[in-house]
Parts: structure tokens; sequence; C-alpha cells
């Protein structure tokens, strides 16, 4: 995933064997790597000696060059160039053969500077000419593209083709960014990482030109669109983009403590993003056959895998099958998804659906907020006027919970922050704050939990819904919070105990 080139070594014979699979995924995924194998000595090769393997002859087929050095002489430039033609063009895997005698040979060696690798910048007119012409006759022409745009740096001449042509484009992960989100033609993410805008265009489009990229995992599931949907394809090879998981604070524990303990063995989960739906995780090593349904599918999932925490064993639709919209995280879960029927991606339209999450019994839905109101109105977009978010799957997964048999719905945030003057502010607010966006209405607030603990708002009257917020508010503001409920008519004297 880095982009770098891999070096493997192995011995002669079964070693050099058992590399076959490995280099044959290196030469379909486009994975810059280069493979040392021992072999017998020059004298015996081509003699059926012992422990001798023609593996030369063997990869052959998939790699992009092999080498058998046969003089100690030639090891140091067959090595450069085993490197430049790994990295070269399309990238992929090169085999250096080298016989035990030459491996114990000396000679005089010469360091050289390494050779730059000149990236070929050259097009087909004709083939432009072909490819802005069928720009030209389509209707409905979208435009798919990848990171190689970026690192071909091709992003202005990408968003002066689209402004120009009035075309709408989707990408991969890899090429987020490219095209900001308030960009006229920007439809979202496609692929593994599913945006359902971009699905449902791309169905729409009588043109579709897109980038692929070698790197991203091949996922199982309702993921696939077959070679023939495009009408033009550039192929790209750069790495896929890896998010680190977030840092987990003593009060993002305390509030995952809160909402573990109410989780039970064989519920379903769906976490939203950041550090308090992975401190849940954390607590939940007591748990068994949980199951998978989620939108974003992150490395705390894979940790409780790993585990034997996660078996889909009861869920009752998907058994088996850990669901998600999609994935991003370290290259180890990006191998764990990788053509893996365990763990498949379907499209948002059937992840997110309240009339596919209702089926599901005994389903927990997990996701985080900026702030809460004392009515149990949600804001988890935007601070003020300020966007920061989007809605996402949030809504439908409370939905989705509230219509579950056994299901549970979990709002979890901090009960303060810091503002940029120093200063300690409550998350559970009299009102929202002017221009704060209700993400969720207060008809759909459960569990609304922080690290004082978790309250249950379903079925409670305005007063028993602020009684029961400011009990979880930090309790330097709750006497300022009884106050504001009292002048906005939600507090009784019998109230405060």
């Amino acid at each position: 995933a880095t982009g770098r080139t891999g070096v493997v070594l192995a011995t002669s014979g079964p070693g050099a064997t058992n590399l076959v699979t490995g280099i044959a995924t290196a030469y379909m995924d486009s994975v810059p790597m280069v493979a040392f194998t021992g072999n017998v000595a020059t004298t015996l090769l081509g003699k059926d000696s012992f422990q001798e393997a023609y593996i030369e002859g063997i990869t052959m087929p998939i790699t992009k060059h092999n080498y058998t050095v046969r003089r100690v002489e030639d090891l140091a430039d067959t090595m450069r160039a085993a490197f430049r033609i790994a990295q070269s063009g399309r990238k992929g895997p090169v085999l250096v053969d080298i016989p035990k005698d030459v491996t114990a040979a000396v000679c005089e060696f010469t360091p050289k500077e390494p050779e730059l690798i000149r990236t070929v910048t050259s097009y087909n007119e004709e083939d432009v000419q072909k490819a802005a012409a069928m720009i030209n006759e389509a209707k409905r022409p979208i435009v798919y593209f990848g990171g190689g745009v970026r690192s071909a740096a091709g992003c202005q001449p990408l968003r002066d083709l689209l402004t120009k042509a009035d075309i709408p484009a989707t990408y991969t992960l890899m090429a987020a960014g490219v095209l900001s989100y308030g960009e006229e033609h920007n439809l979202g993410l496609l692929g593994m990482h599913g945006c359902y805008t971009a699905n449902k265009a791309i169905d729409e489009a009588d043109l579709v030109i897109a980038q692929v990229n070698q790197n991203m995992p091949r996922t199982l599931g309702d993921s696939f669109l077959h070679v023939t949907r495009f009408d033009c394809i550039v192929e790209s090879c750069t790495p896929v983009i890896e998010l680190p998981p977030p840092k987990i604070s003593q009060v993002e524990r305390a509030i995952g403590q809160n909402v573990a303990q109410l989780v039970r063995d064989g519920d379903t989960l769906q976490l939203g993003i950041g550090a308090i739906p992975d401190a849940v995780l954390l607590f939940l090593k007591e748990k068994n056959d949980l199951g998978i349904h989620t939108e974003m599918l992150c490395d705390c999932y894979l940790d409780m895998y790993r585990a034997g925490k996660i078996t889909n064993k009861r869920k009752d639709i998907d058994r088996y099958k850990s669901v998600f919209g999609f994935a991003i995280g370290s290259e180890d879960l990006y191998d764990w998804v990788r053509e893996n029927p365990g763990v498949v991606t379907y499209p948002i339209s059937y992840c997110n659906a309240p009339s596919t999450v209702r089926n599901i019994e005994n389903f927990v839905s997990i996701n985080n907020c900026i702030s809460v109101d004392l009515y149990g109105q949600i804001c988890a977009e935007s601070a003020g006027t300020r966007q920061i978010s989007g809605t996402g799957g949030q809504l439908d997964f409370l939905e989705g919970a509230a219509v579950s048999p056994g299901g549970k719905a979990f709002i979890c945030l901090t009960s303060t922050f810091t503002d940029k003057q120093g200063e300690m502010v409550s998350r559970i607010t009299p009102l929202l704050n002017p221009g704060d966006i209700v993400t969720d209405p207060r008809s759909l607030a459960y569990y609304i939990v922080t690290e004082y603990g978790g309250v249950n708002l379903v079925g409670c009257s305005t007063w028993e819904r602020a009684e029961r917020l400011i009990s979880v508010a930090h309790p330097k503001f709750r006497d300022e919070l009884v106050e504001h409920a009292r002048q906005q008519g939600i507090w009784i004297r019998s109230n405060k105990r």
C-alpha cells in the first residue's frame, strides 16, 4: 500500500516455488516487487539436481521480467535493472534467480546513482479525438476516475474538462479530494466506498469513462460493475489511502463502557466514525456471537473478529456475513475484505435502508453527535452555521433500530468541550444554538450516553427528557440547565431531588 518496491527472499527448490501464488497476485494487482530466489550451482543447472527448480521458466508468465544471474559481476547491474523495471510503466513483480556459487563469489563493486524512472507523457492524438467524439455524442456522460489523476498531476486538467464539457464525475477513495464536496460536478464516491447518487448515475449514464486502480481490494457481495459497462478505461496503480485508528481518551473510554454494558450476546452492530464507537468495542471482549451490519467498516471490527467475537451466526438476514457499505482503515483491513465471502459490501441503498434493518433482530446502532438540547433534538452535523459533517447514515439506522425487534440506538457524546478561549462548554444545551442542524428529531432520540451515564428517552414526556438529560450532563452545568429548563416551562419543582 506504500507504493514502494517490496523485496522477497526465498531458498532454492520448494522455497522458490512457494512464491508463485504471491508473485501471481502481485502481477495481477500491479504491485512492484523484486523476488530473489536461490538455486543450485551454475554447473548443476539443467541436470535435475537436488533442490533445483526452473523458477525462471515457471514465473515467466506472471512477472514483468526475470533473470538468472550466472556471473557475480552481473549481479549489481541485474538488481538495479530489476528494481527499475518493477517501478516503471505498469508496476509489477520481477524475479532474480541466483545460483549458489554466484552468492558465494566475490568481485569488485562500483556504486552507481539510482536511475531516474521517467514517466511516459506522450499520447495518441487519434485516441484523444475518438474520446472527444464519444463525449460530444453522449447525452448523459459520466467520468469515473481514481488516484492516478493526482499522481499524474492531472487534477486541474480534469476539473477543466468537467467544467467545459459539463460532465458529472464520480471517483474512487484514492481520488477523494480531487474534487471538493461543494463542486458542481461532484457526485461522490463509487465502488467499495459506495455512494447511492454515484451508483445510480452510473446506471443511467450512456457514456462512462473509468479510471481504475489495481490496488483497490476486490470485495464480494453486490459490488460489481461489469467491464462492458465502461466505454473507456484508464488504469492506475496508486496506493490505497489508509486511515490510522483514532486515539481514545479516558472520557471516551468511559462512554464506551457505559454503552457496552447494554450490548447483549448475539446483537448485530452498526458503529459510526470516531473514537467513541471504537471505545465501545474495547469493552465488548466478553460478548459472543456478535454480528456486523454497518455503513462504514473500520479496523475496530477486524480486531473483534480476530478475538473471535464476530460470528454473524444469529443474524436473521445475511447470516454468517459481515455486511458493510464502504471500508476505510489499515492495509490489514483491506486484506481482510479482499475476496472474503464472509465480509461483503452492498449498496448504501441496502445497508442503510430502515426496511432492511428492521428485519434484523437485536440490531444495535451506535453513533456520536456534537450536541443535544433538553428536548432531545440531536445535532451531528454543524457547530452553528459551520458545517462539520453530513447526515450520513445516522438517521437511517435510528429509524431501523426503532422497529428492529429488540433493537437499540445509542447517540454518544462527551459532556463538554473546550472552546478557543479555553473555556469549558456543555454539549447538552437548553436549546440548540442558532444555525445548529437537527440531524435527528427528538422523536427518534433513544439512548443518550455521556461519560456520566446513559438515559433512555423513549416514551418520556418533555419534562422527563429534560430531567434525564441533565442527569448525564457535566455536574458543573446541571444547576444552570435546570434553571433554563424552568424558564422554558419543562421543569417542575418535584423534579429536583
